[in-house]
């Protein structure tokens, strides 16, 4: 940029899309799902995707709508948002082809759209890709910056946008769009004297020598119209054409329940009693009402800071002023904390934030082996104990990176991918008991996460209870066995003994039978 255009632009903040261009606008920005390009706010529709790590809370971002006090960032690509607007009012974009051919011979340039006073110019491409687009007529401003950008102002902002295209595309579409927009404006004016539209607004006033005649339904205004002689007619003659029979109070919603007489009645008086509304209104109350003032209480930056801290926001960076909870601001949101008027689950940012840490502390801390594959079984998250129980060679790699061991592939690792294979296919949850990988059993659960992409697994190490368990059926059996045998020898002993007592009780009787007989 030289000297002269520096000087247009030094009351103008820049903003430069080349380098922190959409980090500045990203800080204001609101997201709306169902934002739409409007023709009287709208300035710029920039393609953009933001770094989700960045800026979680904009996940799956598509698009940047530039306002004068705002910016909107949405889902919706531009090329759907274009094509949105022109949905609307499509025959726009016939007539904008019809001209642009008219100049484009042999090949066809970025198409614009033009429409009335909408001058919608792309940065490159075409409606049906997604491209960055401009709004023509609201540019105040265009100044050639460099080889890959342009310097622009638009009237209702002070704000020099250096915008991501080169000058010679700019200006080359540029005078397309002048060109489709004084086309279609000569084309207009054709169209109407053509079809004497003009001379027809001039007697819609109803002048003296203007003959006003209704005529009904459309069959009735062909033959009205048969053999009919502009010369015969003494007078100008104002149709009123009604394609229904008596127009509208006799059409096909009409209540065919009362007479056609008694309804246009009905809508006469109707009409009449709109004449005595009075310009101005009446007073019914001459008492004067003052707003009572609202106090604004005021508070210190100690407590503003305290406020924000339970909102987790530490830095300035931390403000992200999405407006998500109401508030334009996350100070916004601190006063009213602090008023008792907003609670801190209202902050989605820091409510996704918590429940991510929350998540990462129950990963963390779980026994269990926990891993998470995506669709072509490459590792997505995972926990410490399945570091230690399938791969303590990435163990301190896993210590040591951010993201653990994400986007290993899962079968250098595991060798039950056919588990996981399965799982994916079916979404079914899957449960495995001792399920032998190598010397050792384990207990796998598999559930799906989102349908054939992201499957998890949690993964338990049974191997020692399985162990302790056939060790304790070993001493048990041989307890039992050990209790049989003693029992049975109670028993002999038992029978020995009762034996020598029968024997012996036998003997003494048969003494004392012998003393009786004597």
């Amino acid at each position: 940029m030289n000297k002269k255009q520096e000087s247009n632009c030094a009351c103008c903040q820049v903003v430069d899309f080349s380098k922190d261009g959409f980090k500045h606008l990203m800080r204001h920005a609101v997201f709306e799902r169902e934002a739409k390009i409007d023709i009287c706010k709208t300035n710029l529709i920039l393609n953009f995707r933001p770094n989700e790590d960045e800026y979680p809370e904009f996940a799956r971002i598509n698009a940047m709508l530039v306002e004068a006090d705002r910016v909107i960032v949405t889902q919706k690509q531009t090329k759907r948002l274009i094509n949105e607007l022109i949905e609307t009012q499509g025959i726009g974009l016939f007539v904008d082809r019809a001209c642009l051919g008219l100049r484009q011979k042999k090949r066809i340039a970025p198409l614009s759209y033009v429409w009335g006073e909408i001058e919608l110019m792309p940065l490159g491409g075409t409606y049906r890709h997604s491209t960055n687009w401009i709004m023509l007529n609201k540019v105040k401003l265009d100044l050639r910056s460099g080889e890959k950008t342009m310097a622009v102002t638009f009237c209702d902002s002070q704000t020099c946008y250096l915008l991501p295209t080169s000058p010679q595309m700019y200006f080359e579409n540029k005078r397309n769009c002048r060109y489709i927009y004084e086309k279609e404006h000569q084309v207009i004016g054709e169209v109407l004297n053509a079809f004497n539209l003009n001379k027809t607004i001039e007697i819609c006033g109803a002048p003296a020598d203007v003959q006003l005649i209704n005529i009904s339904p459309v069959q009735r205004f062909k033959t009205s119209l048969k053999n009919l002689d502009p010369a015969s007619l003494n007078r100008k003659v104002f149709i009123e054409a009604l394609a229904c029979e008596g127009g509208c109070t006799a059409g096909p919603g009409g209540n065919t329940s009362k007479a056609g007489l008694e309804v246009v009645s009905d809508i006469l008086n109707y009409s009449h009693l709109r004449d005595h509304v009075p310009a101005q209104p009446e007073v019914v109350v001459d008492e004067k009402f003052e707003p009572a003032p609202i106090e604004k209480p005021k508070y210190p930056i100690s407590s503003i800071a305290e406020a924000l801290a339970l909102i987790g926001k530490y830095s300035q960076e931390d403000e992200l002023n999405c407006g998500g909870c109401g508030y334009n601001t996350c100070h916004g949101l601190a006063k009213a904390l602090l008023a008792g008027e907003a609670e801190p689950s209202m902050c989605q940012a820091y409510m996704r934030k918590l429940a991510a840490r929350k998540a990462s502390a129950m990963l963390r801390c779980m026994p269990s082996a926990v891993v998470i594959v995506d669709a072509d079984l490459n590792i997505v998250e995972t926990n410490e104990a399945f570091v230690k129980m399938f791969a303590p060679e990435l163990l301190d790699l896993f210590k040591l990176g951010a993201d653990g061991i994400a986007g290993a592939q899962l079968e250098k690792i595991l060798p039950c991918t056919g588990l996981f294979k399965n799982t994916l296919k079916t979404g079914l949850e899957t449960h495995k008991e001792h399920y032998p990988i190598g010397e050792k059993l384990y207990d796998i659960s598999l559930f799906e996460i989102d349908a054939g992409k992201l499957v998890g697994a949690i993964i338990t190490d049974v191997t020692k209870t399985q162990l302790r368990r056939e060790q304790i059926a070993k001493k048990a059996q041989e307890v039992i066995e050990k209790n049989i045998a003693t029992v049975q020898n109670i028993a002999c002993l038992l029978g020995e003994h009762m034996v020598d007592t029968e024997l012996l009780l036998s003997q003494i009787a048969d003494g004392y039978k012998q003393e009786d007989d004597e």
